[in-house]
């Protein structure tokens, strides 16, 4: 944990307004647990409830508080198909900041960006780019590598094309 903390990880305050710093926050968390091998969910947990800061870290007290309640209380079968947070894994709590601080419009937005994306006077490079970063909110367009490849294909520049 201290040699996490001593890489100066990123805080998350959830008070951007651009729809990628989420995004941003979790890759580079990410590529630190990668980078210290840190594969285990309860500590990878622990580290990031460290960096959730200010709004964000006081919506996550308020859903840890509220999964305490209800984990007191007889649990129904709708509410048995709740992820239990006090045992969060990684993969479960990863789209948790996004889908909070990242509205359905705002998503919406960017996959209809990602639809009619095409490469104009970018780079390819820079069309790459953009085309990877706005993917992911079209994750079923892309859900192959042959998927992926036609939706490139189909936004390059038409010399480029042939």
């Amino acid at each position: 944990m201290r040699e996490f903390c001593s890489l100066n990880p990123p805080l998350f305050d959830g008070a951007s307004s651009n729809p990628f710093v989420a995004d941003h926050w979790l890759a580079q968390i990410r590529k630190n647990f990668t980078a210290f091998k840190i594969t285990e969910d309860d500590l990878r947990m622990s580290i990031v409830a460290i960096q959730l800061v200010v709004e964000v870290g006081e919506w996550w007290e308020s859903i840890l508080e509220g999964r305490k309640d209800a984990k007191r209380a007889v649990r129904t079968t709708a509410q048995a198909n709740e992820p239990d947070v006090e045992n969060l894994t990684w993969a479960e709590f990863k789209d948790l900041p996004v889908s909070q601080y990242f509205l359905d419009s705002s998503r919406d937005q960017m996959r209809d960006q990602f639809e009619k994306l095409e490469q104009g006077n970018m780079t390819i490079s820079k069309y790459a780019l953009r085309f990877q970063s706005l993917s992911q909110f079209a994750a079923e367009l892309v859900a192959t590598e042959d998927r992926k490849c036609r939706c490139f294909e189909r936004g390059l520049h038409s010399s480029i094309k042939r």
